[in-house]
């Protein structure tokens, strides 16, 4: 900061020490006081906010100003982030003066245009003074006054390290505590809710009060105000997207992001498998859903969450004649907004389109493909297999519970287009729990039925999945319950008895391998069996590297990975081999997020120790 400049705030300096003295001494008269304070009010109206910051910042340290007028200082600092430009000249401030703070004396209170120098001690300072309202208003308003201008911020508008700053302040400071930041409070209302909102309609304060939309002008006239309408434009659309992407991306929480993404998950899906979108539809549109969606799925992805995809795979918004209908639409300008529906409207966009379900049965495996576990992949096919063959009878160890509707043509054809499509895809992941495997097989094979044609598909299905079991390198027949294997193979030979199957000579292959199985192999070159906590322990190491290594693996994504690998260090885990781990872990320390380095760091003590 050049020599003008430094005059210039210490005369702002005196100008406030003695103006505000005379001010707000208690032993002047009335109207003296009245006089100063207009003038005091008159001299922090016209200042700049950062300047005024620095100066008053320099006035309440201790023993400088009487503290009767110190409080009135205090009242003024604490609004300041109040001020159409007070979010970034507090966060500048406090980067800048902070005691961690590496710049020279001599520009400590030059603002940080670009955020230089922001520490993470520095970073929790500035959240909250941000995050916190002072006691003399309300979150309502505090919120009202400061969320514009951070999610300005978030928007890029002070560059990229200001906006990591209020993404910061957003995710961790306000929503990531629940008395500012749970669903209902003045800090979910101001950040979260407008960007969810606009993703998901249905998630508006707005509809849960049920405004009416039908008003009366008179006892004989109704004036319908439903008109065809926009419920969230192009832009708007577009903006919540983006910014929900850097909000959950700059700063890593796991925790929040599953709290956001949560509600989203169907719009998140019509949005990132939206048929033949042209390439800026895709850029403005599609990749931000779909790597929110895989975010979100690699995170709190399970089967269950899998089979809810499925089981609504056309979705294209709330239909439900019943409540506020919308859809998600192309635009004549080729973008994508949410628009309203009325009446029987939506019953039209329920019918099947072909071309439209084969698309998104493909964008869905190439999703499986890239967050799903083996385990949870062979859930989910298990489950699939279970209903689309009309096995009904529930297989206990298959954790997921299906809603599904027997009647609907759509979802019975829906289903087995994902369970071919899984079959041909990824059919080296589909074993992943041989016994749960083996016990759906076996109950297949049991209802053969020589004299029926349409067996043979399900027969032929099940022959296949007890192929891959059985030919993999650690089965073992004595690992296997002998009721179970007994089943298996009398079926085996009742169907390679029925010639006129097509499928009897696969079975007849089938019964000799399995009967002659455990000699087929030196037991010394055999695999030995893992107990179960290594197996679980070894699932988790690797989905922990996958998560870690992978190039194009987001920040929340990364950190979940740590809290993964932090697990099996804090439990001893066998499975880990712990130099190996270190020379991992640093070589992460490099990474260019901060937060993430921190988590490293935490993770790799845990190591050493």
């Amino acid at each position: 900061m050049d020599g003008r400049a430094g005059e210039q705030d210490e005369t702002l300096v005196s100008a406030l020490e003695r103006i505000g003295t005379a001010a707000f001494q208690p032993t002047a008269d009335e109207k003296s006081r009245s006089e100063a304070q207009r003038a005091f009010m008159a001299l922090v109206s016209r200042a700049g906010t950062f300047a005024l910051m620095s100066s008053v910042n320099t006035l309440i340290k201790p023993g400088r100003v009487p503290e009767w007028f110190r409080i009135h200082l205090m009242d003024i600092l604490t609004l300041l982030p109040q001020r159409p430009d007070g979010v970034r000249a507090t966060l500048e401030f406090v980067f800048s003066v902070h005691p961690s703070s590496t710049v020279r004396i001599s520009e400590a209170a030059a603002p940080q245009k670009q955020g230089a120098n922001i520490t993470m001690e520095a970073l929790k300072m500035a959240s909250n003074l941000l995050s916190v309202p002072p006691s003399s208003i309300s979150p309502a308003t505090w919120f009202s006054g400061v969320a514009p201008q951070l999610l300005t911020l978030l928007d890029g508008g002070g560059g990229p390290d200001l906006a990591k700053a209020a993404a910061y302040v957003i995710g961790f400071g306000v929503l990531g505590r629940r008395q500012l930041g749970a669903p209902g409070t003045a800090g979910w209302k101001e950040f979260a809710e407008p960007m969810l909102s606009c993703i998901n309609p249905s998630l508006s304060s707005r509809e849960r009060t049920g405004e009416p939309l039908v008003f009366s002008a008179g006892p004989d006239e109704v004036v319908d105000l439903r008109k065809r309408a926009t419920v969230v434009d192009a832009e708007a659309l577009h903006v919540a997207l983006r910014r929900l992407s850097s909000l959950l991306n700059a700063h890593p929480n796991p925790g929040l992001t599953k709290r956001l993404l949560g509600p989203l998950v169907m719009p998140l899906w019509a949005l990132s498998s939206w048929p033949l979108p042209t390439t800026f539809m895709n850029e403005q549109y599609c990749q931000p859903a779909k790597s929110l969606i895989e975010i979100y799925l690699k995170l709190a992805g399970s089967a269950d969450k899998l089979l809810d995809i499925i089981q609504d795979l056309l979705y294209c918004g709330k239909l439900n004649a019943s409540e506020l209908q919308w859809v998600y639409k192309q635009t004549d300008g080729g973008r994508i907004q949410i628009g309203q529906l009325y009446g029987n409207e939506g019953a039209a966009l329920k019918q099947l389109n072909l071309e439209t379900m084969d698309s998104k049965v493909s964008t869905f495996i190439e999703l499986v493909k890239r967050v799903a576990s083996d385990t949870d992949i062979s859930t989910l096919f298990l489950k699939l297999f279970e209903t689309s063959l009309g096995t009904r009878e529930s297989v206990k160890p298959i954790q997921v519970v299906a809603n599904n509707d027997d009647t609907d043509p759509i979802a019975q054809l829906i289903q087995a287009r994902v369970l071919q499509e899984m079959m041909e895809q990824v059919p080296d992941r589909l074993v992943s729990n041989s016994k749960q495997l083996l016990e759906l097989v076996s109950k297949v094979l049991s209802n053969f039925d020589a004299g029926s044609a349409n067996e043979d598909d399900a027969i032929s299905v099940a022959l296949s999945l007890l192929s891959m079991v059985i030919t993999v390198p650690s089965f073992q027949r004595k690992d296997v319950h002998e009721d179970l294997l007994a089943s298996i193979e009398d079926s085996l030979i009742k169907i390679g008895r029925a010639r006129q199957s097509d499928v009897s000579q696969t079975a007849l292959n089938l019964s000799q391998l399995l009967k002659y199985r455990d000699e087929l192999e030196d037991p010394a070159d055999r695999p030995s069996t893992p107990t179960e906590r290594q197996i679980e322990d070894k699932k988790t190491y690797n989905l922990a590297l996958q998560y870690i290594t992978q190039a194009d693996s987001p920040p929340p994504v990364r950190s979940e990975g740590l809290n993964l690998l932090g697990t099996l260090i804090k439990s001893n885990s066998a499975i880990l081999d712990i130099p190996a781990t270190l020379v991992l872990l640093s070589s992460l320390l490099s990474d260019d997020d901060e937060y993430i380095s921190l988590r490293v760091i935490k993770v790799h003590t845990l190591a050493v120790w």
